[in-house]
């Protein structure tokens, strides 16, 4: 029983390491680029100026005003000390209501209902196959709403012109329908207040021709805690 426990947890920090090399090495060739530029459907969502939220897959918080602004307090997590140390430049004004911390999504350091809000941004669909303890880890560490983005199906049209671009061939990319996101949030104890789609065109106006501008490609999400 021991040889196996030290077995595990060998195998589980090797797992962990290999994951967060990967994003080490992401954020030294694309500072900046891997961050959400569409933070503002938080504007959207009503926030509390009462609201602890932690910032899941944080990044460098180059976008992060929507949450700053608004909330009590932001905790900003990330695989990626390289994302964490520009995320402190970036967010210094703010400096008296944030924390950062270097973790793994899958087991978020904090206790049941921390946190009134749980925010994941441009960070979801690349966790590879783990996603669902992601999810879980979310729901467990907030009191009552968890809101996120997560990539289309139709986002995998184009996928493979953007695997050429791009070191993402590295890292298995997750997506997910409407259907899929209301049954996987059902089976954790979420229902949906607010779910939008947008497509290309919305996300990335005339930089994207027809006819890919009509396909979907994010999905933009408000569950609450059952």
């Amino acid at each position: 029983g021991i040889t196996f426990l030290i077995n595990f947890l060998n195998l589980s920090l090797s797992l962990f390491m290999n994951i967060r090399e990967y994003w080490e090495k992401e954020w030294l060739r694309h500072p900046g680029k891997l961050v959400s530029s569409f933070y503002s459907f938080l504007y959207s969502i009503s926030i509390n100026a009462s609201e602890a939220i932690l910032d899941v897959g944080c990044g460098d918080w180059k976008f992060a005003d929507p949450l700053l602004k608004r909330g009590k307090w932001i905790v900003g997590c990330d695989i990626s000390s390289n994302a964490l140390k520009r995320a402190q430049k970036n967010v210094k004004s703010y400096e008296n209501k944030t924390d950062l911390v270097q973790c793994d999504a899958r087991y978020l350091p904090f206790r049941d209902n921390a946190f009134e809000r749980v925010v994941s941004v441009e960070a979801l669909s690349l966790i590879g196959d783990d996603y669902e303890k992601v999810f879980e880890e979310m729901r467990r560490v907030t009191k009552r709403y968890i809101t996120f983005n997560v990539s289309h199906k139709e986002e995998l049209y184009t996928l493979r012109e953007r695997r050429r671009e791009n070191s993402l061939k590295s890292l298995k990319y997750i997506v997910f329908d409407e259907r899929e996101i209301e049954m996987l949030l059902g089976k954790l104890g979420l229902i949906v207040e607010v779910m939008r789609v947008f497509t290309k065109g919305e996300m990335y106006g005339d930089r994207i021709p027809p006819p890919y501008d009509n396909l979907k490609d994010a999905i933009f999400v408000t569950a609450k805690k059952i």
